[in-house]
This record gives C-alpha cells, structure tokens and sequence, in this order.
C-alpha cells in the first residue's frame, strides 16, 4: 500500500484529497492550454509527411481542439470538483485518440506519429498528481487505442518494415511502464512534501495562536499595569499630603519620630517615582504617550539637574561635573518633564554602578542640527556581550538574589523611549572595569513645532509632587558595621545581627531594635558572616536578597559553624510561594517573616526565639552537669572496685607473706650453720652457699617491700639505681625460664639511673619479663622465633624502660582490663591475675606511667615512664 494509503489522520486525509483536486484542475487545466497551443503546430509535419492526408488530419486537429475546448471550459465549471481526475484522465484520452486516428487513417504501426502518444504520457506524467491505479488506467487506455490504431491499419496493409515496427511497439510499451514506476514514487514524495507542509502550516497557525494569546495578555498585562498604577496614585497623594503638612507643622518633634517620618516620606516619593515610571512605559507601549513639546535650552536644564543630584553624589563619595558648550546653541524642542526624567536617569544610573572615589562628568555640545549631551562615568563597566541589552525593558546586568546593586530595571528602557520619543537616539560605549558613556543626541530646535496632542497637566501641586518624587532618590551607600560605641553600650543586653542592604529598611529596623538589642549592622551577606564570627549575636535578622552571599547560602554558612550554631536566624523575604519557605529552613533558619511584616510580629517573634536559645542552653548546661556527675559516678565506682581488690590482695598478701617468713628464718639460721659447719669446703661449695643465703636475702627483702606495699604507707628506701643492674638481677632470678630459644636483646643508654626503690623496680621488670616469656610460648607452634626487647633511655626528662615481644598479642578488647587485679586470660593453675595490677601499683607509687600497645598475632610492648631523681624523691616522700 502507498504511503498516502496510510492515513490514519482525518482532519490530514480531508487536507489532502483537497489539495489533490485542486492539483488535478490546476494541472489539467495547464495541460489542456499546452495541448491546445501545440496540436494545431502538427499541420507542418502533416505537410511533409502524409501530405496525401493533410485535409483528414486538419479536420481531425480542429476536432481535437474544440473537444480541449470544451474540456477547459468543464474544468472551470463546479462539475471539475466532483470528478477530478474523471476530467484529468479524459484530457489524455482527447490527444492519444486523435494521434491515434491519424496513425491508423495512415501506416499504424510504423507511423512516426506514436511518439506523440510519448510526449503526451510523459506530460500527464509529469503534471498529473496521478497514483499507482491511476497511472495503470492510463497504461491500459494509452495500450488499448494504439493497439486499435495498429489493428485497423494491419487489416488495411500489413506492415513491410518490420524492424521499424518492433522498435515503435517496444517503445510504446516500456515507456509507460517507466511512468508507471515513476509515479509511484512521485506519490510517495508528494504526499510526505504534503504532510511537511501540512504540519508546517498547523504550527504556523498555532504559533500564530499563540502570539494572539501573548499580545492579549501583554495588552492586558499593560492595562492592568496602568489601572493600578492610576488607582495607586490616589492613596499615595493622600499618604504624602498629610505627610507634608506633619513636615511642615510639627519642625520640633523628637528624632526618633522625625526619622520615622522622613523614612515614610521619602519611600512614599521612591514608590510614587516606581508607578510614575511604570505609567510612562505602557503608554509608550500603547503609543498613547504624548509630549507637550516647548523649546528648551540646555544650558539652563542642566545645570539646575546637576546640582539637584550633588546630594546623592556626595553620599556616594563620587564627584560630579559638568561641561557645557557656552556658545553653542543647545536648545531643543522637547517635553521639559520627559527630559528631566531622561537625564536624572542617566546621572542615577552613573551614581548607582560608579564606587567611591570616582567620577562622573556631564557634556554637552553641538554638532551639526543636533545636540549631544554625555554622561561618562569611571564606574564598573558593562561587558561588551551585554551591551545590546542594557536598553531592554526590566534588564539587569546582575539579575541574581546577590546582586550588589538594586533595581527593577526600567529606567535605561524609559530613557531609550523617551529619547526616540523626541526624535532622537540614546547609545552606550563601555569597558569592563574602566567605565561607561551614555551619549544622547536630540534635533536642534529650529523655531518651529510639530503640533502634538498633549497630557492633560496636572495641577501646580501636584506637579510638584511628582517632581519631588523624579528627584528623589535614597541614599546610595548602606552603613555596613554601627560605631564600637553603639555596639559597646550595653554589655547586658543581647546582641543582635540585622543583614540588610537597603539603607532606609537598614535604619528603621536599627532604630526599633536598638533600644531592647545591642545591634549590629552590615549591608551584605559576606560582611554579615564576618560579623557574626566577631561578635557571636544571639540573634541574627537577615534579608533573603543580599549583594555577594543571599540570605540561604549566609543561613547554610552560620549553621555550618560550630560557634555559630546556637544563634537564631530570622529571614525577612518579600517572596510567599511554599518554596521560598522550604528553603529557608532547609537552610536552618529558625523562622522566617514575608514582607510587609508587623514590626510588633517581628518584636514578638525575636523575643520568643531568644527565650527558646536561653531554655536550650540552660538545658545543655544541665546535660553537661549530668554528663560530669555521671563520670564522676563511674569513676568513683572504677576505684571503689580497684579498692576492694587491692584491699583483698593485701590481706591475702599479708597473710601469705606471714606464713613465708618462718621458713625463711629457718632457712637463714641453717645456712649461718652449714657455712660454720664446713669451713675447709671447696670454692665452689663456697659460691654455692654464699648463692643461697644472697637469694634467700632478696627474696626477705622483697616480702618486706610487700608487706610495705600490701599495707600502704610504709616507706621504702629510695637510692639511685642502674637499670644494668636491675636487668642483671632480674635475668638471675629468670634464669631457669630463660631458654636457648628466646632472643633476649638489650639496649641500654649509658650513664642513665633512675630514682627509686630497686626491690620494687625490679619486681616490676620481672613482672613484664615472666608476662612475654609467656606470651612468646605458643612461637614453636608457627616457626617463629622468641624474640624480646629491652630498652632503657632518657627522652624528655623521663626514663623510659620499654619490653617488646614477638608474641601472640593481646585482644583489643582487653587491653583497657589489663591492669585491673585478678584479670587474667591463662588457664587454671597458670596466674591468679596479679602480676600486671602490682607492676601498675609499682608504677604509680612511682608517679610514673605504664602503657600498652599491641596487635594481635604480632607483638606486645610494655612502656613504663618513670620521672628522674628530684621528681620522684618529693613525690615518694608525700607519698609515705
């Protein structure tokens, strides 16, 4: 099936078999108009070839002719609509059967005449919108009336040239067959162009919709712009004309109260200027703005508009100059209002983009009929890619919630219109960084008007008022930081942070505040950080659009801050939608007021969250105590058990080393005896006994320096010892468990002693010696060699004695327990769990420090930190 078969689109399928009849008449109309101009130019080849048939053949062209006739009139009847190609087939029909006639009233078959058949077929072919069923009813009556036309011929006398007969029949056959083929695929581009063009023109109409819908809504927009900036007016002429006569009648009000008013009054004149402004444009828009032109002179407007706006320039610490072409003739015919407006624009817009310390200049001249006036500034700049849309209606350079400069982005737009409203041009030249020109060029007046319909003027009062408001500007510059002795006044009170970049929002605010915060002021949201990390307010009253940071990424960055984090944030924000509110306290912000606010809301809500962070410290003040008193507790608790343990290995102690004593005695008498009983014995009898009674000494004197340690507050001879010596000892008394297969390595500094009891200092390395013996045992179990380490040096005065093993380690979770009395990980009969809690004791009683490290599998390594001699000697006698 065709592609145009495949319609599934109504509204598409209706659209094309109309466009389709409408091809077909088109074409066929062309078609007859073609054939009607070409046939009668067949009567030459008439002449020369069958001149025996010239009368027959011209009867037949004259039929031919007034049959497309008539078929052309058809066409153009209602009846072409109904039968399209009825009619586009019978236009084929007409000139194949007339060459068919003449082909058979001649030789048939191989007349030269089939060609034209040819040309016909290649013609509708080409004109035709024909289909694949179509183009086949064509083929089968184009072969059906040749066919006829060779036949009656044939009966007549067959045909002698029969290599020309075969070539004419093929021709006649294969050439229709071609137009077949090629229809087909003209139908298929037929019908997509169609559907391009279709779905081209239905977006057209509904761009076109579309662009109604937008100009009404524009039309409305305007019109609902200037309805309500009309009916603002009336409220706003009625807040200012009392406002005027408190001014006027109460000189000596107290400040608070004249600031308050003056605040009013000049925010009163800033929206007025707004709606005036507003006013302008959509008259412009509705070309309904009309001028009442006069001639003015330059040389006199300028001037006075120059030093109306020295105040703003002085505040802003920029200087302001002009020059003006004396002898020039620099008068213009224009609406002396409208000018104004231009020109304050201009030296608002210099001002506003220009920092401190710069300068603005105001030139004007002539040149030829026209007058320039340029205001250049060496403010900011505008980038060059920007440049084509600083005159666009609402456009702003920055148009970010941090934006450092404010705006609404009409008055370029207003001075461009007003300009080309007089006749004249208004363009920008600007370097980023370096500054901008603004160039106005105006006809020259040359003593004549155009008439103009003109506004109806307002009243002298009023006039006047919306001059005040044309003029009126606040101030350009914000304070950012409150005098030190503000801030300092009152060390009672809370301090407050308010974040604000409008200067008169800025001083209302401060003004409210100040009397029950200690307020601090900064007009962007970097300076307002740095601020807070200054001063750490308790509170912080933030705007949501700020120059440099906003109010969320300001609240993001407070909460982020640890010394921070106790303060409230309050946003002010002009924006209601559910969004803005989810943000800010996504943000952290502690609660959030939309503009207009009540300031007693304000009050109320400032005041509440200040109770709530006072109630939220005092509550961690309390954890915190909870906290201390419950380590105390634990603590406690820790040394109650340690306590009692040691108070049960003191008992034990006690009486274990009373029962040890009588034998030992007995032992001692026994050897006095044995040495006076053999006094010829061998030396190495000798050194055997004198062994025995120097082990037998050690172990009374270690029992003695229990006794002292089991009861406490027993002193204990303290003498300098050398740790040589204290390894030499301890190695005696470990001999038998000292094998040849550990690895016992020394490293011993030179000249160190330590300060303390040797007894006991000595009992604490046997201690940690027995414990890696033990801890190295299972090392054959792995093919890993019994390796320990001893170390002894001075680092920081200290002595520092450290005992490392290649052992199998110790359990992380046991490491905290290991000192504790009777905490042992050995089988039954192994240890009883006191031999690292007495070496901690030893320690201790040492002001020393004893710690482990150690990783399972690898190595333990004991650290015993003892202070040098005068340290140790006055923290033993408190001791004792």
């Amino acid at each position: 099936m065709s592609e145009a078969g495949q319609i599934t689109d109504a509204s598409l399928e209706h659209e094309y078999n109309t466009y389709l009849s409408d091809l077909w008449i088109r074409r066929t109309k062309t078609l007859c108009l073609i054939a009607i101009a070409t046939i009668p130019s067949g009567v030459v080849l008439d002449h020369f070839i069958y001149p025996d048939h010239f009368s027959l053949f011209l009867i037949s062209r004259l039929v031919a002719e007034f049959l497309l006739g008539g078929l052309l009139l058809l066409l153009y009847s209602p009846v072409s609509r109904k039968h399209p190609k009825l009619l586009g087939l019978l236009w084929m029909a007409l000139p194949i059967g007339h060459i068919c006639f003449m082909m058979g009233a001649s030789n048939g078959i191989v007349s030269p005449y089939y060609i034209g058949n040819i040309l016909v077929f290649m013609g509708a072919c080409l004109l035709l919108p024909w289909t694949f069923r179509e183009c086949s009813a064509a083929c089968i009556m184009t072969w059906v009336m040749y066919a006829a036309a060779c036949l009656v011929s044939w009966l007549k006398e067959p045909p002698h040239a029969v290599a020309t007969a075969v070539g004419n029949a093929f021709f006649m056959v294969i050439f229709p067959v071609i137009g077949l083929a090629c229809s087909h695929v003209a139908e298929g581009f037929r019908f997509r162009e169609f559907k391009l063009r279709f779905d081209l023109d239905q977006k057209k109409r509904e761009l076109e919709a579309s662009y109604q819908k937008l100009a009404e809504l524009d039309r409305a927009k305007g019109q609902f712009f200037a309805n309500i900036s009309h009916e603002l007016r009336t409220p706003l002429t009625l807040i200012l004309s009392p406002m005027d006569q408190l001014r006027a009648t109460l000189p000596q009000i107290e400040p608070k109260a004249q600031q308050t008013l003056d605040t009013m009054y000049g925010n009163a004149l800033k929206l007025l200027s707004l709606i005036n402004d507003l006013l302008d444009l959509v008259k412009l828009e509705e070309h309904g703005l009309a001028l009442s032109l006069e001639p003015v002179d330059l040389k006199e407007l300028l001037p006075g508009l120059v030093s109306s706006m020295r105040g703003a320039a002085e505040r802003a610490n920029v200087s302001l100059a002009t020059h003006i072409e004396e002898a020039d003739a620099l008068t213009v015919p224009a609406d002396k209002d409208r000018l104004e407006k231009i020109f304050i624009n201009l030296l608002f817009n210099a001002i506003k983009f220009t920092p401190a310390g710069g300068q603005i200049r105001l030139l004007a001249r002539r040149e030829n009929r026209t007058v320039v006036v340029e205001v250049q500034d060496t403010g900011i700049g505008i980038a060059v890619d920007k440049l084509s849309s600083v005159f666009t209606r609402f456009w702003q350079e920055d148009g970010s919630a941090t934006r450092t400069r404010q705006g609404s982005g009409i008055g370029l737009a207003l001075v461009k219109e007003l300009v080309e409203l007089h006749q004249g041009t208004v363009s920008v030249k600007s370097t980023k960084g370096s500054g901008s020109t603004f160039t106005v060029r105006l006809p020259r007046y040359e003593g004549s008007l155009s008439p103009r319909l003109t506004d109806k003027r307002e009243d002298e009062w009023m006039a006047d008022l919306f001059k005040k408001a044309q003029h009126y500007h606040e101030e350009i510059s914000s304070v950012s930081v409150s005098p030190a002795a503000e801030q300092a006044k009152s060390s009672r009170r809370h301090t407050l942070l308010l974040v604000e970049d409008e200067a008169a929002m800025q001083r209302f605010l401060e003004m409210e505040l100040k009397e029950t915060y200690n307020v601090v002021l900064a007009s962007d949201g970097q300076a307002g950080y740095e601020m807070a990390e200054e001063h750490q307010p308790k509170l912080i009253l933030a705007d949501m659009m700020l120059p440099k940071m906003d109010g969320i990424a300001l609240c993001r960055k407070l909460k982020a801050s640890p010394t921070l984090l106790p303060s409230k944030i309050v946003l002010l924000t002009a924006r209601t939608d559910d969004r803005t509110k989810l943000l800010a306290l996504e943000a952290g912000a502690d609660d959030f007021l939309t503009k207009p606010f009540s300031l007693v809301e304000l009050k109320t809500r400032l005041a509440n969250l200040l109770l709530t962070a006072q109630l939220e410290r005092e509550l961690q003040n309390q954890n915190q105590v909870l906290e201390s008193t419950l380590k105390q507790l634990k603590a406690a608790e820790v040394q109650l058990i340690q306590s009692e343990r040691l108070s049960a290995l003191g008992n034990l102690s006690a009486g274990i080393m009373h029962e040890i004593n009588n034998p030992i005695n007995f032992m001692v008498t026994a050897i006095h005896f044995l040495r006076s009983a053999v006094p010829n014995a061998s030396p190495d009898a000798k050194e055997a006994i004198d062994d025995i009674q120097g082990g037998l000494k050690r172990v009374r004197d270690i029992i003695a320096d229990l006794q002292g340690f089991a009861y406490g507050g027993t002193s204990v001879a303290m003498s300098e010892c050398d740790p040589k010596k204290l390894v030499r000892t301890s190695k005696r008394l470990l001999a038998q468990e000292i094998t040849n297969d550990i690895s016992l390595e020394e490293s011993i500094a030179e000249n160190v002693d330590v300060y303390g009891n040797e007894n006991q200092l000595v009992q604490l390395l046997v201690n940690l010696l027995q414990n890696a013996f033990q801890a190295t045992t299972e090392n054959a179990l792995t093919n890993k060699d019994r390796q320990i380490i001893i170390r002894m040096e001075l680092d920081d005065n200290h002595f520092i004695m450290t005992v490392r093993d290649n052992g199998m380690g110790i359990p992380k979770e046991n490491l905290p327990k290991l000192f504790d009395p009777f905490f042992t990980t050995k089988s039954v009969g192994q240890g009883i769990g006191l031999g690292l809690s007495i070496s901690h004791t030893i320690v201790k009683q040492h002001h020393g420090e004893i710690s482990v490290k150690s990783e399972l599998g690898k190595f333990t390594e004991f650290t015993v930190k003892l202070p040098l001699g005068g340290q140790t000697s006055a923290s033993l006698k408190k001791v004792s």
